[in-house]
């Protein structure tokens, strides 16, 4: 596989950049918040940038998740939900999400994910992660099919990590050198804090089964007790809700459920706290922008051994583990080892500028000069 481009810097010129997703973008998860990064930087140098995707939502609750300086044109394809779609792609993409595609007259195209057709300008299919490992999915064939033939048609194969990469290319059957490695980018609004700033605090984010915030609440339990506190940010399930109230009360009194949290809270909130909890379950490791934006917040991880390397070098910015007690492990070591913590605080601040969303956008930038589109 290649590696990407990793020059920083301002755009020479103006460019029109279409991003796509088969999904809503009022869900905040680790595409969407690299959707709004990348949108946000591209509109910071200058660029023109619209998203398409199947459901754009309340333009207000869009600013509370992702807190954007400008929003990027906003089309949704599709107005009510469709029961046919195949890996999200709806009959909606095929006439209106084609036809706005064609009508932005674009230098560049970012489809999260590939769509079936082709399109004007460079267009880059991405791979953020290669599925979720919480239940078999149907019509795998299928899929797989629809990924072979949807992938070949565009100029650019772009995985998120390189554990995706080397999935995807034997998913395909394509030659591993088709595949860029590009990281995903997050924005964060805080700073870096220092171990005398911070609460005794661990952080978990994200409810969604893949998630597995009930990893966390096990984990948690298991600890001594003492003053730490566990905060769970994303919309509370009902399972979510019944485990924690069937914990004793000593563990439940110090289990805050706190919902879904604007993007500056959660930043304030990562910031402040000695631990981010990513328990995360994958077909294979991937690096999502939601452990960027702790990585970015300086923050030590205590995760599982299905996130990429790219984000995760244990004893270098966190601790990886493959079950419950191994995860109660990763947290009483960084509540208890002060200089532990500090060394790893300091070793996601050394990541850190791999994932800032100024460097990750002049990397697709940059695969117009690759494909003859420079100025």
């Amino acid at each position: 596989m290649r590696a990407s481009h990793d020059r920083p810097g301002p755009a020479r010129n103006r460019r029109r950049v279409v991003i796509t997703r088969r999904f809503a973008l009022d869900v905040r998860d680790g595409i969407n918040i690299f959707i709004f990064g990348l949108a946000d930087a591209l509109i910071a140098a200058g660029h023109d940038v619209a998203v398409l995707a199947n459901r754009v939502g309340d333009h207000d609750r869009l600013r509370s998740l992702y807190a954007p300086r400008s929003l990027p044109a906003l089309h949704a394809i599709e107005h009510r939900p469709h029961r046919l779609s195949i890996e999200g792609l709806t009959p909606g993409w095929l006439t209106r999400g084609r036809q706005r595609i064609r009508e932005f007259h674009p230098d560049l195209v970012i489809n999260n994910g590939a769509l079936p057709f082709d399109t004007p300008g460079v267009t880059c299919n991405l791979a953020h992660d290669l599925g979720w490992a919480t239940a078999p999915r149907r019509f795998d064939r299928l899929r797989t099919w629809y990924k072979r033939y949807a992938y070949g048609r565009g100029q650019e194969i772009i995985a998120l990590s390189p554990e995706v990469g080397d999935g995807l290319t034997r998913q395909l059957g394509i030659d591993p050198a088709r595949v860029r490695i590009i990281p995903p980018t997050a924005g964060y609004s805080g700073r870096a804090r220092p171990l005398a700033e911070r609460e005794d605090l661990i952080v978990h984010t994200g409810t969604g089964d893949y998630k597995d915030p009930a990893s966390s609440v096990r984990a948690f339990a298991m600890l001594p007790p003492r003053a730490t506190r566990l905060v769970v940010e994303g919309p509370v399930t009902e399972g979510l809700a019944q485990q924690v109230s069937a914990l004793p009360a000593v563990t439940r009194a110090r289990i805050d459920l706190v919902g879904e949290l604007s993007g500056p809270d959660l930043d304030d909130l990562l910031g402040s706290a000695r631990i981010a909890a990513f328990p995360s379950r994958y077909t294979v490791p991937t690096a999502s922008a939601t452990v960027v934006e702790a990585i970015r917040a300086a923050t030590p991880i205590a995760g599982s051994s299905q996130l990429s390397r790219l984000v995760l070098q244990p004893e270098l910015n966190g601790l990886a583990s493959h079950d419950d007690r191994g995860l109660a492990a990763s947290f009483e070591r960084l509540l208890g080892d002060d200089d532990a913590w500090d060394r790893m605080s300091w070793g996601a601040q050394e990541m850190s500028p791999r994932f800032e969303p100024d460097r990750v956008a002049a990397a697709y930038l940059a695969l117009l000069d690759d494909h003859g589109a420079g100025p």
